[in-house]
């Protein structure tokens, strides 16, 4: 009957590693995500398209590009994903972000919350993209807090050596969201004036079976950091788990009586 017992104590023990496991907070939880980038035709050919996102020239010194997305709740972003590539001769000290006020569809006007996402550095490959180059850039311990609502979202380089500082935020994306989902991109060149302005040029079309509107989403991912359970959850999953544990142990006590 020896064995009654030790099935019984590792019955609770799994039942508490378990209990524990549910409970304990993932890395980050997903607020938002537009996949990874994928090829688009440009003047002909199928490739990686990348916006230019930064100070592109004395007539743009502000070429930025704002992709909407949305927060069912207020969140505290601590991981910004996108996927980039550096610009020979525009490379820059820092990537920076500005989150939008969204009105439907409309223009961006309103900037909410801007600030530097971390340095510009080389990126990784994104596990996404077979055989893909180091585009992925992860930004993690940020501390970005959102209201519930509709947002655009910009990244941008800026600083450094170089008179124009950008980078090329990757297009081919997808909204998961249909309902956000655009025929172009809003595009800056100066800001205020003349500010955001539909951007759609001919010369860029989709790939054969792409989502037409997904030439026009860069990827990008939002994180928040995962919720910490409260003391008297924990409280009462380790209590339940004595209890189990102590249940083990009886019955384990009872059986080795009756076995002997």
């Amino acid at each position: 009957m020896r064995w009654m017992c030790v099935y019984a104590l590792r019955s609770a023990l799994v039942t508490v590693a378990l209990l524990g496991w549910a409970v304990s907070p993932s890395a980050a939880d997903l607020l938002w995500d537009t996949g990874p980038p994928k090829t688009v035709i440009s003047s002909g050919t199928q490739q990686f398209v990348g916006y230019i996102s930064g100070n592109n020239s004395a007539t743009q010194p502000q070429r930025w590009a704002a992709v909407p997305f949305r927060l069912n709740t207020a969140a505290t972003i601590a991981e910004v994903d996108a996927d980039w590539f550096a610009i020979a001769g525009q490379e820059a000290a820092n990537v920076n972000y500005i989150f939008w006020q969204r009105s439907g569809l409309t223009q961006p006007t309103a900037m909410v919350n801007a600030g530097v996402l971390g340095a510009f550095a080389a990126g990784i490959g994104d596990p996404r993209i077979s055989g893909s180059p180091a585009y992925l850039h992860r930004y993690t311990g940020l501390n970005i807090s959102l209201d519930p609502g509709d947002y655009y979202f910009t990244i941008y380089a800026s600083g450094g050596p170089n008179a124009n500082p950008a980078l090329a935020w990757l297009t081919g994306a997808h909204q998961p969201d249909p309902s956000l989902s655009q025929n172009f991109l809003w595009r800056s060149e100066m800001f205020p004036n003349p500010g955001f302005l539909m951007y759609n040029p001919s010369a860029i079309q989709p790939a054969p079976g792409q989502d037409p509107t997904d030439r026009w989403t860069t990827s990008f991912t939002l994180l928040s950091a995962a919720p910490i359970p409260e003391p008297g959850t924990l409280a009462l999953l380790g209590v339940g788990g004595l209890g189990l544990i102590g249940f083990g142990w009886r019955r384990w006590t009872r059986v080795r009586l009756s076995g002997d």
